[in-house]
């Protein structure tokens, strides 16, 4: 009897061993598996993060093919067939100095009211007058959801602050990156720079817009000094303030960009003009974009498409550039091409400037604005 009971239980023992081995892992098999584990994430996670940033850049694309198409709607309905918005204080007093006037901005043309520079009392919002009402291409974009705001209703000027304008947003904005140059306050560059690296907001709270139009003004000189003529027009060289049908070459011609590559035109690269054309006079550094690569930056164009382009400086310009516009004023014993070289901001596949198409008056005199 007791041997039968010796015999069951080693039987019962043995087949309980044999049907939990083939479940139990070993330590080194755990090691293996973890190790596993940790290089298939070594592998997955770069790659997830590129797709998340491919992502972003391909909506904030969309963005800004949108943003094109709906300004090339405001340019057919425009009496002076201007693609670029102009906001309604365009050449209104300016409140900061009576002897002055409000030259438009770039970032007005559309978005919300921005929270840069005073918070509710921004001077990129309705405080301003510059909230989402005031801002032309809202109302093609967004037909309801917009009312004028009180300059003295801070609840309401909050509230405008906190729209949901999509379009106007970058996903990847995060504001200030590097401008690729000293960022202590100097020239008006560097001091808008220092304001939003300062104020640690995305472009799209500070100003209200992800996104800067190509704006870019000439100065009236006088030839015989090359000093600047107070009384006279400023002029524009750029898409701002031109009809569509002023622009040559639609596909190459910038109409926007976003906001971190407001100032990349100004390094010196090894193309780059620079010496006497001290406007365009950068530094060193380098100015990273917001999608991840230095230099990369979306941007849309006259035509309507819009892609990625490199903005690092600028070319020199052809030498045909030296018979354009022979009688245009410019400082004694400079040459037309010298002169020119100075304002024509292009690169590869880009360009800010529209010569051959002359300069146009922006309806302010240069002792009015400056």
């Amino acid at each position: 009897m007791n041997r039968q009971i010796g015999k069951h239980l080693r039987t019962f023992a043995t087949r309980n061993r044999r049907s939990a081995s083939p479940g139990a892992f070993t330590l080194i098999e755990l090691l293996v598996v973890v190790s596993i584990i940790a290089l298939l994430l070594s592998v997955l996670v770069p790659v997830l993060r590129q797709a998340r940033r491919y992502a972003r850049q391909a909506v904030c694309l969309s963005n800004m093919t949108r943003l094109a198409g709906a300004s090339m709607t405001y340019a057919v309905d425009d009496a002076r067939n201007i693609m670029i918005p102009v906001p309604r204080i365009f050449g209104t007093v300016d409140p900061d100095n009576a002897s002055k006037k409000q030259a438009p901005s770039t970032f007005e043309w559309g978005g919300r009211s921005g929270r840069g520079q005073g918070g509710a009392l921004s001077i990129w919002g309705a405080y301003r007058q510059r909230g989402a009402f005031d801002r032309p291409l809202n109302r093609l974009l967004y037909k309801s959801g917009l009312r004028r705001v009180s300059t003295n209703d801070l609840g309401g000027i909050r509230a405008d602050q906190s729209l949901s304008l999509t379009v106007f947003r970058c996903p990847a904005d995060t504001g200030y990156t590097n401008v690729g140059w000293d960022d202590s306050p100097g020239d008006g560059d560097r001091s808008a720079t220092v304001r939003l690296r300062e104020s640690g907001l995305s472009a799209y709270d500070h100003y209200g817009n992800s996104y800067v139009a190509n704006g870019f003004w000439v100065p009236p000189l006088n030839p015989d000094t090359g000093g600047v003529i107070p009384d006279r027009q400023v002029k524009a060289l750029t898409t701002f303030l031109r009809p569509l049908s002023g622009i040559r070459n639609t596909s190459g011609t910038l109409l926007y960009r976003e906001a971190c590559a407001r100032y990349a035109w100004r390094w010196r690269s090894p193309d780059a003009v620079f010496g006497e054309c001290n406007l365009i006079d950068g530094g060193s550094g380098y100015t990273m974009g917001w999608h991840g690569q230095a230099w990369i930056f979306n941007a849309c164009f006259a035509d309507g498409h819009a892609a990625p382009i490199r903005m690092q400086g600028v070319q020199l310009p052809p030498p045909s550039l030296g018979s354009t516009y022979p009688d245009w004023p410019r400082p004694d014993g400079m040459t037309l091409y010298d002169y020119w070289k100075c304002l024509t901001l292009r690169g590869k596949d880009w360009q800010l400037d529209v010569l051959p198409s002359p300069p146009v008056d922006i309806g302010l005199k240069y002792n009015e604005v400056f």
